[in-house]
């Protein structure tokens, strides 16, 4: 049986594992909504009446149900640390990204409300998106999370988060797979530098080709001095002779 004491583990809606987080902690997240009764938790630590607890299974298992006389908003718990990690650039301000998520959404359940009150039933086809998964910097300027936006925004509501809290969207896979204009841009910039390699080996072969017909020329008309030089020596050997003679 868990004791109060006991610490735990869980797997988030993308696959990571989070904790570990005491029995209470997890126990009061659960009760406010924050884990849905899927979701897999384990037992850190030895189990010997139970050893199935050191396994992942659903917390609705494990956990013993929400009293629904005692409601409360615990606040996130954040992972103990030895050293602080600094802030990133690339996070935004809490109150303007989280806000900004609550109101789209609020859009979205308005536009189902609208399409509800239709006197005639109508084929709506709607997009299923998944859930964003969002990182928040604590006051140690550590990264925590990936935490899903439903729970963040109970946070936000319930004011654990500062308005200079830093937050910031992790990309799904989807919007990590390069597009394909991208993909188009990559290949033209490929051909474009390939081109560019082509043309400076042209313009060298050309440079190389033209020293060596400057020196083919250069050596031709060595030869021809050299060969007017000897013609005239012995022109001028004939010469020495025919007056020998006379």
């Amino acid at each position: 049986m868990a004791t109060p004491d006991s610490q735990w583990k869980y797997v988030d809606d993308v696959g990571k594992e989070q904790g570990p987080f005491s029995f209470n902690q997890m126990l009061e997240w659960y009760h406010q909504g924050f884990f849905r009764p899927h979701m897999k938790v384990r037992l850190i630590g030895p189990s010997p009446d139970n050893p199935s607890l050191n396994e992942f299974g659903p917390i609705s298992e494990r956990f013993p149900a929400k009293d629904k006389k005692k409601e409360e908003i615990v606040a996130p718990e954040k992972e103990e640390t030895k050293e602080s990690k600094p802030a990133e650039e690339t996070t935004t301000n809490a109150t303007e990204e989280i806000q900004q998520a609550v109101e789209q959404q609020s859009e979205g359940v308005e536009k189902e409300k609208e399409v509800e009150q239709e006197p005639e039933p109508q084929v709506v086809e709607v997009e299923k998106r998944e859930e964003s998964s969002w990182l928040y910097l604590d006051e140690d300027g550590k990264e925590q999370g990936p935490f899903p936006l439903h729970r963040m925004q109970i946070w936000f509501r319930a004011g654990y988060f500062g308005t200079n809290t830093r937050v910031k969207r992790v990309k799904t896979e989807k919007e990590q797979e390069p597009t394909a204009k991208e993909q188009e841009k990559d290949t033209t910039k490929q051909d474009e530098t390939e081109k560019e390699k082509d043309e400076e080996k042209e313009k060298v072969a050309d440079e190389v080709g033209n020293e060596k017909d400057k020196t083919q020329v250069k050596e031709s008309e060595e030869k021809e001095q050299d060969q007017e030089k000897s013609d005239k020596e012995t022109g001028s050997e004939k010469q020495s002779d025919k007056e020998k003679e006379s």
